[in-house]
């Protein structure tokens, strides 16, 4: 009796603790506490190592770039912050070029994905709960496949020898094979091809969602099937075609690998333009300043198209 007189106790004390301190006690900051600390470790420390190192100077050591925090003496720091970096990605020409490439590309990939993803998402949820499934599984598929595997597959495909040019020289279409590589319109038309299913999975989540009664109520009430569409599926589904959009033009911002391997050296993009920064140049400082202007373009951007589609959805 005495032992669960204790327990009984210490149980009413530890209620009293907690119920003095409840206003400034807040239960929620514990259970998100894990989520916190996976952000600092692998989001918020690896982006301030980046911002640190973009505003310090070039140097040929290891690590190539100078510290912007020196021991001077006497208990005293100097902090050194360069931000030539930034100055050079607006003046320089081969910066301002790669990021309007890059912005062009980027807008163009995500506008004919979401249109070509629309169509095909809706085509797919008029079929049969069996078949629409498998088609879904089919897309899916090709994010299975590694991503390099797909691009040099595309080049296989698309090169002076390859199988589009064997086919249009055979028909007598073409005397000659088409350069097909090396350009602008093929880096987009991939981008287009390989990102689609991040388009289309997030419309057709969205369109599986729609009470399919307020389409037959639009019908009974005399509206065409277009306006139907107009009026009831396009704005239910908005959500689905906005995160869709921000999916494609995130990934198709920064891309290296299509216009590497599809557009070559007549292809400049940002991608490129970090990637020859930080391996042929070693210039760290410059390739974290490029990475920083990507994230804050993409950040401004999607803030923008979310912005827009608010005000279209009031």
């Amino acid at each position: 009796m005495r032992l669960r007189n204790v327990i009984d106790c210490i149980i009413v004390y530890m209620h009293s603790i907690l119920k003095r301190f409840k206003s400034s006690l807040n239960i929620n900051f514990f259970f998100n506490l894990p989520t916190l600390i996976v952000l600092c470790l692998f989001f918020f420390i690896p982006l301030f190592i980046v911002i640190k190192i973009s505003v310090s100077e070039s140097i040929f050591a290891l690590p190539p770039y100078k510290q912007i925090v020196d021991n001077i003496g006497n208990q005293l720091l100097q902090i050194t912050i360069n931000l030539h970096n930034y100055y050079k990605l607006f003046t320089e020409s081969i910066y301002k070029i790669a990021i309007l490439n890059s912005f062009k590309i980027a807008i163009l990939s995500t506008a004919v994905t979401a249109i070509i993803g629309y169509w095909m998402t809706y085509k797919i949820s008029k079929f049969s709960n069996n078949l629409k499934y498998l088609f879904i599984t089919l897309i899916s598929i090709l994010l299975w496949m590694p991503f390099l595997i797909r691009i040099y597959s595309w080049s296989n495909i698309l090169s002076a020898n390859g199988i589009v040019n064997s086919c249009l020289l055979k028909i007598g279409i073409i005397d000659k094979p088409l350069q097909i590589l090396g350009t602008y319109s093929i880096v987009w038309i991939t981008n287009v091809i390989c990102y689609i299913p991040f388009m289309i999975l997030p419309i057709f989540s969205s369109l599986e969602k729609i009470d399919k009664t307020y389409i037959k109520a639009a019908y009974n009430l005399g509206a065409s099937p277009i306006t139907a569409f107009l009026k009831i599926t396009l704005p239910l589904t908005k959500d689905g075609v906005i995160t869709g959009c921000i999916l494609v033009f995130t990934a198709t911002m920064g891309e290296f690998i299509v216009p590497e391997i599809l557009g070559g050296s007549n292809v400049i993009t940002l991608g490129k333009v970090l990637w020859m920064e930080f391996f042929n140049n070693t210039d760290w400082p410059m390739a974290c300043c490029m990475a920083i202007a990507i994230i804050c373009m993409i950040m401004v951007s999607t803030t923008l198209f979310e912005q827009i589609f608010k005000k279209s959805k009031q």
